[in-house]
């Protein structure tokens, strides 16, 4: 008796209309994840969330009632309802408010999901928004977090860290429509390796420039310049100026330093600058920040 075996043709993964799928597999093995918290909240009916912006990405999984979310770069308004499973990438302005008289359920999964311990993954990706849930694996897996984050069992951070990587796989795997992920930049991520890396190195020294990050690889300041634009959209300092308020985000949130403190550790050595770049970045002060609960 013999067998006759056929190999399925799927369609070529497409990334907005555009054949993406090495690039992607070549960045997926430099993904880190670091989880912070995962709680479930119980929102009275008079509860809002003004616009905000947060140094972390986290997802919302709404477990009951009714709002509508607003997301920067998102057209429209997104409606939440039981099973909803919300995305929102790091620095990515948005707000939350219920219907008028709902009281609402939810999970909050904060997390730094990091290319190269550096670049946001749902930011890079433009990973955001709202995706189904038919099955309710996120709502099981958003619980599932909710309960190790509470009791902290032996191994629960790795264990949190590895579910919210599932997750991630997952909506890269099953939607890659929703990837704004243009052609080449992998390529252009891995060619400012070396910078990047000099530039965490060199974080928490103030007079770290142009021309040093330039000098790690080899190129003039024009050329490093024209490379971080095409990357990131942004210039070398201003992408400086982004990672150093991560980090001081984290000391405000993981440390009893005082501000002046965590601007200098920072890499600022002007305490006013620091406020100023910290609220033109996250839209409040670095106290407000620190004492601002973790929803």
């Amino acid at each position: 008796m013999s067998y006759a075996s056929k190999q399925w043709d799927f369609p070529e993964y497409e990334i907005n209309g555009n054949s993406g799928k090495a690039e992607i597999v070549a960045l997926l093995p430099h993904l880190s994840v670091n989880t912070e918290s995962a709680i479930l909240y119980e929102c009275t009916e008079f509860w809002t969330l003004e616009p905000r912006t947060l140094p972390t990405s986290y997802w919302s999984w709404i477990k009951s009632g009714k709002g509508t979310v607003k997301i920067r770069n998102i057209p429209g308004v997104i409606k939440a309802e039981p099973g909803s499973f919300i995305l929102f990438p790091a620095e990515w302005e948005h707000s939350f408010f219920p219907e008028t008289g709902e009281e609402m359920k939810m999970v909050n999964v904060h997390f730094h999901a990091k290319f190269y311990d550096i670049l946001d993954a749902p930011r890079l990706f433009r990973l955001a928004g709202k995706f189904p849930d038919t099955e309710n694996n996120i709502g099981k897996r958003s619980l599932e977090l909710c309960r190790i984050f509470q009791h902290k069992p032996p191994g629960w951070k790795q264990y949190m860290n590895n579910l919210v990587s599932i997750q991630l796989f997952e909506l890269i795997y099953n939607f890659p429509a929703k990837i704004n992920f243009t052609s080449g930049q992998a390529r252009k991520l891995s060619r400012l390796q070396p910078a990047l890396t000099h530039i965490e190195r060199r974080l928490g020294e103030p007079d770290l420039n142009t021309g040093d990050i330039a000098a790690s690889i080899h190129v003039s300041q024009v050329y490093l310049r024209k490379l971080f634009k095409d990357a990131f959209g942004q210039s070398p300092i201003q992408f400086v100026h982004g990672r150093r308020i991560q980090r001081a985000c984290s000391l405000l949130r993981g440390s009893e330093l005082r501000i002046k403190e965590i601007a200098a550790e920072s890499g600022f050595n002007d305490i006013q600058f620091f406020y100023r770049i910290f609220r033109r970045l996250l839209g409040t002060t670095p106290a407000a920040y620190r004492e601002a609960p973790d929803f």
